[in-house]
């Protein structure tokens, strides 16, 4: 069920993955940055396909409670599958009996840093600013085709290469894979990816209020996730910060009546966007138009066409072809 590697008790973390310090601790998680081994680099090339390249250094998070991340560790191992490139890889974990300590592999981003940190301490060039937009509509793009949904688009789930600014989207703790296309090899992963999906998850201020009035179906949390890529542009593109904090001091969504006085509120504020005051290029803001169009118009929705025409993405073959989003 845990999809995790027993550690045998004559061995330790250091014996596939040597810690070499610590990256960034998160309450009581803390991440290190390792390097690999050859009993680690056997451990990766089992879980990658065949001729993939084997990382020298990975990101390393040691975890107190298996419960907490046995959600996201059973996603990994599909996404992993998936071979996506514009999303962080998670290689699987080790489990370690002797304290039942568990360690997560993921992808080290070299040379990344979040968007928030982006937006918040640096002044970002417009060319800087388009590569990041088109590369993370691509991102999301790349998701999607694949079958599976973030929930958790936000700044701070945004990795950009700081000298290319690709994208590469991280956090995986909300991801959704489409019900229809779940493969697993036990039942109980496969209850537990299905079950993963049938409640709101995400950040506050970047939640479509609509995922609260209705059934909640793997086609909603496409456009949900498209509905936050239109939040981040705000961030983006908004030099004041105007709606990050904004949306951040929103009240909790849990109260009917909250929800109602916050989208009039929030609709005013997303629907001016498209106004002569936003800072948004002239030439993506049609396409948002009608990404957020049931909130401020009637617009037909936007095409899978379009969105790679605006945003320059090239033509992506996937396995299956889903739904684009709806006017969200």
């Amino acid at each position: 069920m845990s999809s995790c590697f027993r550690v045998p008790i004559t061995h330790y973390i250091d014996h596939y993955f040597r810690l070499e310090f610590p990256i960034t601790q998160k309450g009581r998680n803390r991440v290190y940055y390792a390097t690999v081994t050859a009993a680690g680099a056997e451990l990766i090339r089992a879980k990658l396909p065949k001729g993939a390249e084997i990382p020298r250094h990975v990101a390393v998070k040691q975890i107190p409670n298996f419960d907490e991340f046995k959600g996201e560790i059973t996603i990994a191992n599909q996404l992993l599958t998936a071979n996506l490139n514009r999303t962080m890889k998670y290689y699987g974990c080790l489990q370690y009996d002797i304290n039942n300590t568990y360690f997560v592999i993921m992808e080290f981003l070299d040379g990344y840093s979040d968007l928030y940190s982006l937006i918040t301490e640096t002044i970002l060039k417009k060319a800087d600013k388009k590569i990041i937009t088109n590369s993370l509509a691509a991102a999301i793009l790349e998701l999607h085709n694949a079958n599976f949904v973030h929930r958790d688009i936000k700044p701070e789930n945004i990795m950009v290469n700081t000298e290319t600014f690709q994208v590469k989207l991280i956090d995986i703790g909300y991801v959704c894979q489409n019900p229809e296309h779940i493969v697993a090899d036990n039942i109980q992963s496969i209850v537990l990816l299905r079950k993963n999906c049938q409640d709101v998850r995400g950040t506050k201020g970047y939640i479509d209020p609509d995922m609260f009035r209705s059934r909640i179906t793997f086609e909603k949390m496409i456009d949900y996730d498209w509905f936050a890529f239109v939040i981040v542009l705000e961030d983006l593109y908004d030099n004041s910060g105007f709606l990050y904090n904004f949306m951040r001091r929103q009240p909790r969504m849990d109260d009917r009546g909250v929800q109602q006085l916050r989208k009039h509120t929030f609709d005013r504020r997303l629907c001016g966007m498209m106004g002569p005051r936003t800072n948004i290029p002239k030439e993506i803001r049609p396409v948002v138009n009608r990404i957020i169009g049931k909130h401020c118009s009637d617009l037909p929705p936007v095409t899978q066409q379009q969105l790679r025409q605006t945003f320059q993405i090239p033509s992506i073959v996937s396995r299956q072809q889903i739904r684009t989003p709806t006017a969200i």
